[in-house]
């Protein structure tokens, strides 16, 4: 959370109270039922958002620069299975239809 407010020359302590939840899908829930405010992923607000569920407190955005990683050993074959589930991946990625071949 320091990383957001610094992003913004904003200095934050964390005072150690307060409602702490280690499940997201929990801090959306909270957030939903007037619990406070929570930072939160585009990608998985929007349509919250878009819905009435949740509202964006400002037009804050933080490209953080960090990304999700695939990742494979390359001394241990795939199962069929997994290479397909691989395959399927990469092509969601680059924005290919997920049932192209």
């Amino acid at each position: 959370m320091g990383g957001f407010f610094q992003n913004y020359g904003v200095k934050y302590r964390d005072l150690g109270h307060g409602l702490r939840l280690n499940d997201y899908a929990l801090v959306l829930h909270a957030v939903m039922a007037g619990e406070g405010i929570s930072l939160g992923w585009e990608h998985v607000t929007r349509r919250m958002i878009d819905a009435g569920l949740l509202a964006q407190v400002g037009p804050w955005a933080w490209e953080t620069g960090a990304g999700f990683y695939l990742v494979w050993s390359d001394t241990t074959d795939l199962s069929d299975d997994a290479k397909a589930v691989r395959d399927w991946i990469i092509r969601s990625a680059v924005g290919a239809p997920p049932h192209a071949p």
